[in-house]
């Protein structure tokens, strides 16, 4: 049991909340490796054998390493990729000291490493110190077994509040089958009634993350919680279920004095209930808002509402003759989007006043899709390079994006000198960016043998840490569509950032390398902890001539290609496969350019992935799709992968959907 007060420091105490804190920092919290760069494979083969060196025990069992040299091993592991180190880290698990024990059990959990499960349990049940017993609880949250799923169910009645806390947080997001699924449920609704502030608060949360069912009257209970955390999450688990029974006790609940942030989770859990009578509680809350709260949080509010009515957007138009809540008013539509665009069409058609009308066109505007037409009658002459200097250099993205591919494949004589001559003057890449889209999007590759410059500059923008992995995934494609360099014979010098620390730079790395045909990099890519990483790798290595890649690094294809978790990866590894069987000279390097718009709102995440379908080929007589690794940001979400020029983008949202999990490639 956690005493109630614990010593800190002479003349200062901690309350039990606090250490229940600070142990649970010391738990779940980041070592200092987990701050250096992401995971590489060793530079020699002896270098896991070395750092290993420290976990050897002499003949009576005891480390010949202190405990520091031990720590300090694990630590330096968490540098390689888990395929290397493996061995080393199931051998930390069994050390003899609970820092060691905890950082490896911390890695398994990171790295999502199966293998470390059974280990896991025995710590568990050796009853040992309570940090390592929640790392351990942690590890075995990752295992979808019904029985280590009772382990941490059981967990909920362990006398320590840490363990309980922790067992009440691995329920929500544990994957288990429905009927153990079930029994969480039933064990966290036990748990709403705990002495432990941080344990119930943690139940509730588990509970909205679990999804509508039994249960909705004892959340709703936890609105008169006295602790403002538990009321806040009783609040925002309610809105999870969208349970219209919930209406009444959270209507109850905004007439009791509440903090800023429990009125807030009140009001945003009420917005998204489908129940039209809360519509009127919205418009009375954006008219005299709560102590605490403002009419712009309100609106936000307002505008997560699902499916809004006519009469909710009607009133939000009516207050736009109302200067104080005006800007309210205006952000709340804007945010339902689509769903205001009938309710703002219909007020013009009535008749605004002119002031109103002008706010009501501009909404609309905002929610017009910006599509350009692409067709060869809408762009200049491809001889005219003013009119496309001016295209590519002013206007909105969409517009300047399109423009870049269209003149890329046009392909007129200038384009090459023209972007390399905008690309080699110094500064950032921002502003000039569709030039190096000129040059990415290049069907044959461009040359830069007489104007080293630019190409010096791309190498340096994709290397720029501080600038946005978009920039760097551009020049990183321009710098795959060059020529090689004049008597180079070995991988570009660029080819180091494949063990960039950013999943999203190496993915981009593996494609620019494809286009390059040089596949030395792209085998350890194949077993790179991102989805994006492996789905990349493998679509580089279809443009890479069959000749040149090891049968070890084929047998990782095909196994992917079956076994891999992500099916955005199997997809790309099963393409691979196909291509490689296709004569070399049929194939093309050239570029395939798909865009996707996403609608920006807040509490949507934007897709991972963009699906587009293949044509069928010779080695493949049916079409076929792939999810290629979007990039971007804003509206509109791009990609840009060698050889699928005759692919296009798949009319259809329900595989994207299902690819945007979290978990998969954040």
């Amino acid at each position: 049991m956690v005493e109630a007060v614990a010593q800190v420091s002479p003349g200062r105490r901690v309350s039990r909340l606090g250490l229940l804190a600070i142990l649970g920092a010391g738990v779940l919290a980041p070592s200092p490796a987990a701050a250096e760069p992401l995971t590489r494979w060793p530079t020699w083969p002896t270098e896991v054998e070395r750092i290993a060196t420290a976990f050897i025990r002499d003949m009576a069992g005891k480390p010949i390493a202190n405990e520091r040299e031990r720590l300090a091993a694990v630590h330096e592991l968490d540098r390689l990729a888990t395929g290397a180190i493996l061995g080393p880290l199931l051998t930390a698990l069994d050390d003899l000291s609970p820092q060691v024990r905890r950082e490896a059990l911390r890695m398994c959990f990171e790295r999502e490493v199966v293998a470390c499960i059974p280990s896991a349990a025995n710590l568990w049940s050796d009853g040992g110190e309570p940090t390592v017993r929640v790392a351990a609880l942690k590890v075995l949250a990752l295992d979808p077994d019904p029985s280590r799923a009772a382990i941490i169910i059981e967990a909920l009645r362990d006398p320590s509040e840490i363990i309980r806390a922790q067992a009440a947080d691995f329920l929500g997001s544990a994957p288990m089958p429905p009927d153990v699924r079930k029994r969480a449920r039933t064990a966290l609704l036990s748990k709403l009634a705990d002495v432990s502030v941080v344990v119930r608060r943690r139940a509730v949360l588990s509970l909205g993350l679990l999804g509508p069912g039994e249960g909705t009257l004892s959340i709703a209970r936890l609105l008169e919680d006295p602790e403002p955390s538990v009321q806040a999450s009783a609040a925002e688990a309610l809105g999870h279920w969208r349970d219209p029974t919930a209406v009444p006790a959270l209507r109850r609940a905004l007439g009791l004095p509440h903090e800023p942030p429990v009125a807030q989770a009140i009001v945003e859990a009420l917005a998204v209930l489908p129940d039209d009578s809360v519509e009127d509680d919205l418009l009375v809350l954006l008219d005299d808002p709560l102590p605490g709260l403002d009419e712009t949080r309100v609106a936000m509010a307002i505008g997560r509402r699902p499916e809004p009515s006519d009469a909710i957007v009607s009133g939000l138009i009516a207050r736009l003759d109302e200067p104080a809540r005006r800007e309210a008013a205006l952000l709340a539509l804007l945010l339902l989007g689509e769903d205001a665009r009938a309710g703002l069409e219909a007020a013009r058609a009535r008749g605004l006043a002119p002031a109103i009308d002008t706010e009501v066109q501009r909404l609309l505007g905002a929610l017009e899709p910006s599509v350009v037409s692409t067709s060869t009658e809408t762009w200049p002459s491809p001889e005219d390079r003013s009119a496309w200097r001016a295209r590519l250099d002013h206007g909105d993205d969409y517009g300047r994006r399109q423009a870049a591919w269209t003149l890329a494949t046009l392909d007129p004589d200038w384009r090459v000198p023209a972007a390399l001559a905008a690309l080699a003057a110094p500064g950032p890449l921002v502003g000039r960016w569709p030039w190096a889209l000129v040059l990415a999007a290049s069907p044959s590759s461009w040359s830069s043998e007489h104007d080293t410059t630019a190409r010096a500059r791309l190498e340096g923008w994709a290397r720029e840490a501080s600038a946005s992995p978009s920039e760097r995934c551009l020049a990183l494609a321009a710098l795959g569509a060059a020529a090689p360099e004049h008597g180079r014979r070995s991988e570009p010098p660029w080819a180091d950032l494949a063990e960039d620390p950013e999943p999203r730079v190496r993915a981009c790395v593996a494609l620019a390398l494809g286009r390059q045909g040089e596949p030395s990099r792209l085998a350890g890519l194949l077993v790179d902890d991102r989805a994006r990483v492996r789905a990349s790798a493998a679509l580089g290595l279809s443009q890479v001539d069959p000749k040149r890649i090891h049968r070890a690094t084929r047998a990782r294809l095909q196994l992917l290609a079956s076994t891999d978790p992500e099916s955005a990866v199997r997809a790309a590894a099963t393409h691979a496969l196909a291509v490689s069987a296709e004569p070399i000279d049929a194939r093309s390097t050239a570029p395939g350019w798909f865009l996707r718009r996403i609608e920006p709102y807040p509490w949507r995440d934007p897709p991972l992935w963009i699906e587009v379908e293949v044509e069928a080929s010779a080695t493949a007589p049916r079409s076929r799709r792939l999810w290629v690794p979007a990039e971007g940001s804003g509206p509109w979400r791009w990609a840009l992968v060698p050889g699928l020029h005759q692919a296009r983008t798949a009319d259809t949202r329900a595989s994207e959907i299902a690819l945007q999990d979290p978990m998969a490639d954040l």
